[in-house]
């Protein structure tokens, strides 16, 4: 689902996402939160309602390797510099999926 975000940085704000504006409460974090156990990053997020969600982005295949090649050890200092960069790590103007709770 095409995002259309609401600030400059991706960090703070809302999204738009449909035509329908999700309010994110929180930077988006990662987690192995979707249904399937697959990594993504996820915030809390609620809507002009009051509605409570969590907006989910898919990690990229790229963010994926390199976080298993750093769990093994592999290239630790040029992976550490990759990694702490999470503008990379998914594909922020594509939501994976929103979920109210």
């Amino acid at each position: 689902m095409k995002a259309e975000w609401n600030c400059e940085n991706k960090k703070c704000g809302s999204i738009t996402v449909n035509g329908k504006e999700y309010i994110l409460e929180m930077d988006a974090e990662w987690s192995y939160d979707d249904i399937w156990g697959d990594p993504v990053y996820s915030a809390y997020a609620k809507d002009a309602e009051g509605n409570r969600f969590v907006v989910y982005w898919e990690t990229t295949k790229e963010w994926n390797e390199l976080t298993e090649k750093y769990r093994k050890g592999e290239n630790v200092s040029e992976i550490e510099v990759w990694l702490e960069d999470e503008s990379n790590a998914c594909d922020w103007d594509n939501v994976y999926e929103i979920a109210q709770i």
